[in-house]
């Protein structure tokens, strides 16, 4: 299941994911958010997720296609799997800088052009 929101203030698109995730979940999250307004970043939220129901190489191919423009996407991934997939995305994605974080806020100061210190940023920002 996912939740997608507009915060217009934040020029954020925000992607909710809880419950049970798939791959046709995670590609319709991406394919709404293509269709915004290019000068708005993207927060993937993968806090709510119950199970993911996705093979790798669907991760990869969500991952080419996954941002049009150079666009920045922040990850929230506090789990193990989430974070494993997350990473995993990062690593393929085209077209856009992708940074994965354990937590919201430090997600969401990336976003919005601050830095990050401590353990708040789990790993390097990649840029594709």
């Amino acid at each position: 299941m996912k939740t997608f929101r507009i915060d217009a203030a934040a020029r954020l698109v925000i992607v909710d994911f809880a419950g049970v995730v798939t791959l046709s979940d995670l590609r319709a999250g991406l394919d709404e958010y293509n269709q915004t307004d290019p000068q708005y970043s993207f927060l993937i939220d993968l806090t709510a997720v119950e199970e993911f129901r996705v093979a790798s190489e669907g991760i990869r191919l969500i991952a080419k296609g996954c941002c049009s423009g150079a666009r920045k996407c922040a990850v929230i991934a506090p789990t193990a799997v989430a974070f494993g997939l997350a990473r995993m995305y990062e690593a393929h994605a085209d077209n856009c800088v992708v940074a994965v974080f354990r937590d919201a806020a430090a997600a969401r100061q990336w976003l919005g052009g601050g830095t990050v210190s401590g353990s708040g940023k789990a790993d390097a920002v990649s840029a594709c």
